[in-house]
């Protein structure tokens, strides 16, 4: 059982693409903020992607194309990496 409401998680993984850096801030379970970095291409704003994951949980993150974003992720990969 989780007493906190409001906690910090920060995750880092190498892939063949390059690296993806995570920093989000949980609240209730739920994605209140996220910041997305690393070394990886892409060609729309990563903001774009930031914003279509606030107020999810991890469980509830519905499919994206991630190319535009982060050339060579697949969605699962992102699931993966939020959820572990």
């Amino acid at each position: 059982k989780r007493y906190l409401t409001s906690y910090t998680i920060h995750r880092k993984k190498k892939y063949p693409f390059g690296l993806v850096k995570l920093a989000m801030e949980m609240e209730k379970e739920k994605i209140a903020g996220i910041q997305i970095s690393g070394d990886f291409f892409g060609t729309k704003p990563i903001e774009e992607l930031e914003k279509h994951l606030l107020g999810k949980s991890p469980e509830e993150l519905l499919p994206i194309d991630l190319a535009p974003y982060i050339a060579g992720m697949t969605f699962s990969e992102l699931a993966e990496l939020i959820r572990s």
